[in-house]
């Protein structure tokens, strides 16, 4: 007889264990809601559950499988191709022309994330530093006898790399 390996979740687990225990008369009913922190009710859907499916009645039942809503792995790499031919250069926002244009309608967020997945995107850019020349605020102040956050918006500040 040969034993079938059965992967369960640390949550799943300690269900199995104690369930098993409220089986064996180790534990009372309401040990067992305390425990899981369920209900009565679903205490007894999980008892019977395992009685007639072990510990792999236990684990959840889409493991394994991939999401209904997910995208296509076709739909996928299509935009990738579109992205590299026809639309290089452009941004998330702008592939919003997959829907004019090519009718794949798509958020921005999974075109970005599409992108990324491909390596065809960084996942973030770089953030460039930007200091204030401190002569130029000294000299502002002098001027107008204010503190710079409260300057002129029209007020151009020179930046430093």
């Amino acid at each position: 007889m040969s034993k079938e390996q059965i992967t369960l979740a640390k949550d799943e687990l300690k269900r199995v264990m104690v369930i098993e225990k409220w089986i064996d008369d180790h534990l009372t009913e309401q040990d067992v809601v305390r425990n899981l922190g369920i209900s009565v009710r679903q205490a007894y859907r999980l008892k019977v559950k395992y009685r007639h499916g072990s510990a792999q009645a236990i684990a959840h039942g889409n493991r394994g499988r991939k999401p209904a809503h997910t995208l296509a792995d076709s739909l996928k790499q299509h935009v990738q191709h579109l992205y590299q031919s026809r639309y290089l250069g452009s941004n998330s926002t702008h592939l919003q022309l997959l829907a004019e244009h090519e009718n794949i309608r798509l958020s921005v967020s999974s075109v970005r994330r599409i992108l990324i997945q491909g390596g065809l995107r960084p996942a973030r850019y770089a953030v460039v530093q930007r200091s204030i020349d401190p002569g130029l605020v000294n000299l502002k102040q002098a001027c107008c006898g204010k503190s710079m956050p409260s300057l002129m918006p029209g007020w151009r500040i020179a930046v430093r790399n």
